[in-house]
């Protein structure tokens, strides 16, 4: 996930996480047209933050999409985990994976983007006009 800094500064740490953590759901549920099981959190999140997670996922998830009060595409759960890396490989994986990104991107400065089909990058202005729906407040 690449977010310019510029951009972070807008949307604030705290919204930007969720926006981040957000593109992920949505790409994968785009491309898989299903739900996932679980959502993998390396690190501990705050009850507050778990709270507004589940809020955007279900507006940009869900709209329409609700059975008996529950989106169909919401992750079925968030486990958040220190070191969840350690625990799961795949988290792992995403980790090397990130950082090979990173430097390519930012570090080696390549002008031709060999991996932009793969690039994700949250659109902050519909993110900081959905958060202000759903009314998270940047903390």
């Amino acid at each position: 996930m690449i977010l310019p800094k510029v951009e972070r500064d807008i949307l604030g740490v705290y919204r930007s996480k969720l926006a981040c953590i957000t593109s992920f759901v949505l790409s994968y549920m785009h491309k898989q047209k299903d739900s996932l099981k679980n959502l993998i959190v390396d690190g501990l999140i705050e009850d507050s933050f778990e709270k507004d997670l589940y809020k955007t996922l279900d507006v940009f998830c869900n709209s329409n999409n609700k059975k008996n009060g529950v989106g169909k595409f919401m992750p079925k759960n968030i486990l958040a985990e220190p070191k969840a890396d350690v625990t799961y490989p795949i988290v792992n994986q995403a980790d090397r994976v990130a950082y090979q990104l990173k430097h390519y991107h930012e570090i080696k400065g390549h002008k031709k983007d060999k991996y932009l089909e793969h690039k994700l990058s949250p659109d902050w202005v519909l993110y900081k006009k959905m958060f202000d729906y759903v009314n998270v407040v940047n903390k």
